[in-house]
């Protein structure tokens, strides 16, 4: 359990929110504050919510964090410095970050609203106020801090952070986020050098340009290089990238905000056509927002090119860490899981998710709109779930109109292991064939063994462990880092 407190509210009001022993093993800061948000009733969006981990003791009124909660104005506290606060993430898992301990006198977690929405004053009440266009909305967001990183972004023009191993390497390799590990799958992605691509670009590039209704749908199994594949397509294309979910593929929580957004008051009602012209609306913003942020970047920089677009969309977390900024740029959209309020019309006794809307929005975003093409890529997009989906797009015959490219190749042979393998770590032909034996088909494997091994881990006890990981029960974590 956790001894939580709301920012601004009295000492007195703090209160206990019982973590299970399942949510502690199996969730994430972000169900934590969906389940603080519930139990103080609070009214603002569950994702404007902060959380900051604290030790606060409650029963020493003389202790210097209590007087400062008590006696200071909570708009003036700095959490971070003030009460030694550390703002937890919300894909962090909670077992990471907190301890299922009994109540032992201490607030836990400082709960941080938003501030609230400055009102007209009186002599401005009677007035109307006029909605900003487009344009300007955009140059105040220039002006804010989100337009100081981006700004810094441009013209500082930085590489990806590379991993600082303990070891030498014989070659450079980005880190991730965190800086604990090497990340292979953000290595040497072609830009204007003369990188080329590691993946099947050309053939989907290709299949762009055919697929019909302006959508083509990539599908494989976890670990085959989708994400990669998706990747190395923007750096040889300008494109924006939205993600349903930000766990192993970077990116901002786009979709993810839209469900947050559409989910407040009484926004979606049961009438399912309104819902669908609500959200392609929000989903039309998104894109837009994205539109004048790629268009002031090629405007600042003539430098600036799809490979440095696609590290600001899939990356922004880990450049903001260099700049110190933590926030997210781009206009966050909405969970795929949200269920309930869209009807497809493929079968109307079936409720599905906001995917389809947002799919639909991102085929069709305007009447003009032409020379592109929407890809909907995922492990998650089944061929059951597929039909369901594109059905209700207005596509008659989903398996038979939409066009699929599932083609995404397997390690060939020893020979295609050791190109990939040979620039990153000296391996024997033996220990060449125990990975090869072990890990033939999926390409992800091999990856997060080279990593393993770029860490520091010798071969074989980086081979067991991802043998084990992947034969025997895995848990969230495990899954996540060898996620393909």
């Amino acid at each position: 359990m956790v001894l939580c407190l709301v920012l601004g509210e009295e000492v007195t009001d703090r209160f206990i929110f019982d973590i299970s022993v399942e949510m502690w093993t199996s969730m994430k800061i972000s169900h934590l504050r969906d389940g603080i948000k519930e139990k103080a009733s609070l009214s603002v969006p569950a994702h404007k919510i902060k959380l900051w981990k604290v030790a606060i003791p409650t029963k020493d009124m003389n202790d210097e964090k209590m007087k400062i909660l008590i006696n200071k104005s909570h708009e003036s506290i700095n959490v971070k410095e003030e009460l030694g606060g550390e703002l937890l993430d919300a894909e962090d898992s909670i077992s990471s970050k907190i301890e299922n301990v009994s109540a032992d006198n201490h607030i836990h977690i400082i709960v941080k609203l938003p501030k609230p929405a400055t009102t007209a004053g009186p002599s401005q009440q009677s007035v109307p106020q006029v909605a900003l266009e487009p344009d300007e909305i955009f140059k105040n967001f220039l002006k804010s801090e989100h337009g100081k990183f981006l700004k810094a972004y441009i013209e500082n023009n930085d590489p990806l952070p590379q991993y600082k191993s303990k070891t030498s390497l014989k070659t450079e390799v980005p880190a991730t986020f965190n800086g604990d590990r090497p990340s292979l799958l953000l290595h040497n992605l072609p830009g204007s050098d003369i990188r080329q691509a590691i993946t099947q670009v050309s053939s989907i590039r290709s299949a762009m340009g055919k697929a019909k209704n302006n959508l083509l749908v990539l599908l494989e199994t976890s670990g085959c290089g989708k994400t990669r594949t998706c990747y190395e397509l923007l750096c040889y294309n300008w494109g924006l990238y939205f993600i349903a979910s930000r766990k192993g593929n970077g990116g901002s929580n786009d979709i993810e905000m839209i469900k947050n957004f559409v989910g407040i008051g009484d926004y979606l009602t049961e009438d399912y056509e309104e819902n669908r012209k609500k959200v392609d609306h929000i989903a039309r913003c998104a894109i837009l927002s994205r539109l004048f942020i790629l268009t002031h970047c090629i405007k600042s920089s003539s430098t600036f090119n799809p490979q440095r677009w696609t590290l600001l969309q899939v990356c922004q977390k880990i450049f903001g860490k260099l700049y110190n900024y933590s926030d997210d740029i781009f206009t966050q959209a909405i969970e795929m899981t949200f269920k309930g309020k869209f009807r497809s019309r493929y079968d109307p006794n079936k409720q599905r998710s906001l995917i389809s809307p947002i799919i639909q929005t991102f085929k069709i975003p305007t009447s003009s709109f032409s020379n592109h093409c929407a890809v909907a890529c995922g492990t998650g997009l089944g061929l059951l779930s597929l039909g369901e989906t594109l059905g209700s797009l207005g596509i008659a015959k989903p398996d038979l109109d939409v066009d699929k490219f599932t083609n995404f190749g397997r390690w060939r042979n020893i020979a295609h292991v050791k190109e990939y393998v040979g620039p990153f770590v000296e391996l024997t032909n033996d220990e060449y064939n125990q990975i090869y034996e072990h890990f033939c088909g999926r390409f992800r494997p091999i990856a997060s063994i080279v990593e393993e091994i770029l860490k520091g881990k010798k071969i074989s006890d980086a081979v067991d462990g991802l043998w084990t990981i992947l034969t025997c029960h895995r848990t969230n974590e495990q899954s996540h880092r060898f996620k393909g």
